[in-house]
């Protein structure tokens, strides 16, 4: 148990001292996309095959499981946009990906798992949007009435939600990744600049 205290540790703040301890981490952040994806997908069966006959109810007047298929985005908005929405979720995995793979070095395990944690939820509705036109939704928190959803959505909150943990309380996350990025790209194009000046000085 102890030998996976030094793992946490480095994930936390970033530090990659340990071989096994990266080894482990690249495919844990990946396990945890692939948790999400099953799990969403097996729930949407066990939804459509028992829900759809009976809700179940959890705690009385707070949890319940039922079905639901929804043709638009959240709360049930923009029913029937199913083109615009598997276009604009495809660009936004593909943002994901490339993103993730082009930095994914320089990222904590944390940064990387906020990452994936987005992934799997959008691609897990895309399947359904695709697949079946429609978005299956069970959870309903009857006690604020809250609107349906899924497992997909869940991993899609709770990676915004540690995003913006990280981007409050900890440094050298993603957005500050993407600020020096656009620093350094903007310090290399004046220093290019100069050097043209300075060329075109030497030229004269």
């Amino acid at each position: 148990g102890s030998k996976y205290l030094p793992c946490i540790s480095e994930s936390v703040s970033g530090t990659d001292s340990s071989s096994h301890c990266r080894i482990r981490r690249n495919y844990m952040e990946w396990i945890v996309a692939i948790l999400v994806l099953v799990i969403d997908q097996l729930s949407k069966v066990y939804a459509a095959q028992v829900l759809s006959k009976s809700a179940l109810v959890l705690i009385p007047g707070v949890l319940e499981l039922t079905y639901v298929q929804n043709e638009g985005a959240a709360w049930g908005m923009f029913q029937g946009a199913r083109i615009p929405f598997v276009v604009l979720t495809s660009a936004f995995l593909a943002v994901l990906l490339w993103f993730y793979f082009k930095n994914r070095k320089q990222m904590r395990f944390l940064s990387r798992c906020i990452l994936l944690l987005l992934f799997a939820g959008a691609l897990g509705n895309l399947v359904d949007r695709v697949l079946l036109g429609y978005v299956r939704d069970m959870i309903y928190v009857s006690l604020i009435q809250f609107p349906v959803f899924n497992i997909a959505d869940s991993s899609i909150v709770i990676g915004a939600g540690l995003l913006i943990i990280e981007t409050l309380f900890l440094k050298d996350g993603i957005f500050d990744l993407m600020e020096k990025k656009n620093k350094t790209k903007q310090q290399t194009s004046k220093e290019a600049e100069n050097q043209k000046d300075e060329d075109i000085r030497h030229g004269a």
